[in-house]
């Protein structure tokens, strides 16, 4: 799947009024990543770790070419978390 096209101003007032809070993502916190891991009410782990349909997400994924974050990138993203606790 490609990045959102955020040149496309109705693309960016989108995310804008359905996530902005204040004009930063209240997804993922600016990171760009959203973290979904959880188990289904049957016992079923599902979720992951996804770019964020914000600019800071989509850059990200633009830039790396993937349509996950990799390997890397989720160990920064982690560490970044733990040093914010």
């Amino acid at each position: 799947m490609p990045a959102l096209n955020y040149d496309d101003k109705q693309m960016f007032e989108w995310w804008l009024n359905c996530y902005g809070v204040k004009g930063f993502c209240g997804l993922c916190g600016q990171s760009g990543i959203i973290h979904t891991e959880v188990v289904s009410p049957g016992g079923v782990p599902c979720g992951g770790y996804f770019f964020c349909p914000c600019p800071n997400g989509q850059k990200m994924h633009e830039l790396l070419g993937e349509d996950r974050p990799n390997e890397s990138i989720i160990a920064q993203y982690k560490k970044h978390r733990e040093s914010q606790k």
